[in-house]
């Protein structure tokens, strides 16, 4: 089975990379990891309660993260539904790049 790691920001572009994604291994047993990361933009944390407001915009981020994950999830098991196909999906703070490093080598990642 193939660990396939397909990142997301939830854009139609976004959308395109995981359609494109599953057609092209439709024949193939795979599991997809559709990963979102996310961190504030420095325009957030600007003023003088920085680091009050730090906790709550990750929380914010961390929900709406989790919920647009949820609905690429639910998506793809209502209208996706080859058997050879698997799929988790993973909401992490932080960097995409640390975030993605971290996802290949903990799950084994192929591509």
């Amino acid at each position: 089975m193939k660990n396939i790691l397909i990142t997301t920001d939830f854009s139609d572009n976004a959308w395109n990379a995981i359609f494109t994604a599953l057609k092209i291994y439709a024949e193939v047993e795979c599991h997809f990891y559709s990963l979102h990361a996310y961190e504030p933009t420095p325009l957030n944390l600007m003023g003088a309660k920085s680091q009050q407001r730090l906790g709550a915009i990750y929380d914010s981020l961390s929900k709406y993260s989790a919920q647009e994950l949820e609905e690429v999830l639910s998506y793809l098991k209502t209208n996706h539904k080859n058997p050879k196909h698997q799929f988790t999906t993973l909401s992490k703070p932080g960097n995409l790049e640390t975030a993605v490093e971290n996802v290949i080598h903990k799950n084994d990642i192929d591509f």
